[in-house]
């Protein structure tokens, strides 16, 4: 089977290697509506993305091993109001043994803990001396004291967890949180782990415009910013009804979250697409031909969104509009042929060393997706023929662009290599 897929592979190659010398693409060429489309045959295999889910959710099963936290204490221990321990007393006052004060273990986070505890309870300590005051209705004993602040902890302790545990955790407090938000609504998981993520959720509720959660474990600051600074470059760059098929996935609200000693955030964005690009090449049987043209349909359209600024003469930020993470995972395919951008925390205005980190990310993750769905020698083939298409499409649509022969002199190691 291998090696008739090889085969098929070399011949196809040899077909497209034979077209693109008889046709070689022009430095100009016209750009009507719909130029350089992405192929719909690719598009189509949105029809597999059922056997997509399936297959995540049996290696869900493998990556979520359950949280180990210390079960909390539901309420402090209840002060008794007899004369035995745990005694109320009027203006109970009594001193701690050095032997005690170790029983307390003071060191470390529990210091801070105890501050908090005499604060919350209206005690008061002194060190010096080794007071401790419990007032008209405290603890009359150091029993019934610790009893206390031993409880207090366990409600209140921030529990050191293992790199593991901590993200198995995020992922299942962050789903939780996603299905609680939305009852009733068609919840998909897209994908269980990413960069900054644990979890991608795709919520369709009902009579309301389709969105994605993202449960973000790092990167919070970014995804906070996102919500603001990311729909303002949009407004000022991007217009899909322009021409240029491509569009920007728009952060709509960001929440933090704290959670026992889960640290984590929930990004909503409006939803773009029904596949990656990812996701549809690893399922795809198309003929080589087929792929580098839809390669170059994609060349097309991500040289469009990096020189925006330049064409829209707004410049003085940055001549360049860059993703920051732009690979085939985070790039939508839809029906209607718009090609949108997620996953956009990082996109900003830069210059063209931030254009070459683009083109290297996006090249380096379809060559790994195609060594995914072909293996490596057979890859290879398919990841030069892809590459050639979309330097073709990119190229070309830089052909207008005022400057254009020293963008792509600039480029030319990237694109070349």
């Amino acid at each position: 089977m291998q090696a008739k897929v090889a085969a098929s592979i070399a011949r196809d190659t040899e077909r497209a290697e034979r077209a693109a010398s008889r046709s070689p693409p022009s430095a100009t060429p016209a750009r009507p509506p719909g130029a350089l489309p992405l192929q719909n045959a690719l598009q189509r295999q949105v029809d597999a993305s059922p056997r997509i889910r399936a297959q995540q959710q049996q290696i869900d099963r493998l990556l979520s091993p359950p949280l180990r936290v210390p079960q909390r204490a539901e309420r402090a221990l209840p002060v008794a109001s007899t004369g035995t321990v745990g005694a109320v007393v009027q203006r109970a006052q009594f001193t701690l043994s050095f032997p005690q004060v170790g029983q307390l273990q003071l060191a470390g986070p529990r210091q801070h803990l105890f501050s908090d505890f005499l604060a919350g309870a209206g005690y008061t300590y002194d060190s010096r001396t080794r007071a401790v005051n419990t007032g008209a209705t405290g603890a009359a004993n150091f029993a019934t004291f610790k009893q206390q602040f031993d409880a207090y902890v366990l409600q209140h302790q921030v529990v050191e967890l293992g790199p593991e545990e901590r993200l198995a955790g995020i992922r299942s407090a962050g789903e939780r949180r996603v299905r609680e938000k939305y009852p009733g609504a068609e919840i998909e998981t897209l994908a269980k782990e990413g960069k900054n993520n644990c979890g991608i959720y795709r919520v369709q509720a009902k009579d309301a415009a389709a969105i994605v959660i993202k449960v973000l474990s790092k990167g919070l600051p970014a995804a906070a910013g996102a919500a603001t600074h990311v729909p303002a470059l949009r407004e000022r760059f991007i217009d899909p009804d322009e021409g240029d098929p491509i569009d920007i996935g728009i952060p709509l609200a960001f929440e933090e979250i704290q959670e026992g000693p889960l640290s984590f955030g929930l990004a909503t964005y409006q939803a773009h697409g029904v596949m990656s690009l990812n996701a549809a090449l690893e399922v795809q049987d198309l003929p080589v031909e087929r792929l580098r043209g839809a390669a170059r349909g994609l060349g097309w359209r991500v040289a469009a969104f990096h020189v925006a600024p330049i064409e829209r003469n707004d410049v003085k930020d940055g001549s360049y509009l860059v993703h920051g993470d732009l690979n085939a995972s985070n790039l939508m395919l839809s029906m209607d042929g718009v090609v949108g951008l997620v996953d956009v925390d990082d996109l900003k205005l830069g210059d063209i060393g931030h254009v070459k980190w683009d083109l290297d990310s996006l090249l380096g993750s379809l060559r790994t997706v195609l060594v995914a769905r072909y293996g490596a020698p057979a890859a290879e083939k398919v990841a030069t023929q892809m590459k050639q298409g979309f330097v073709e499409g990119y190229t070309a649509r830089l052909a207008s662009v005022r400057g254009s022969d020293d963008i792509l002199r600039q480029l030319s190691g990237t694109l070349s290599g």
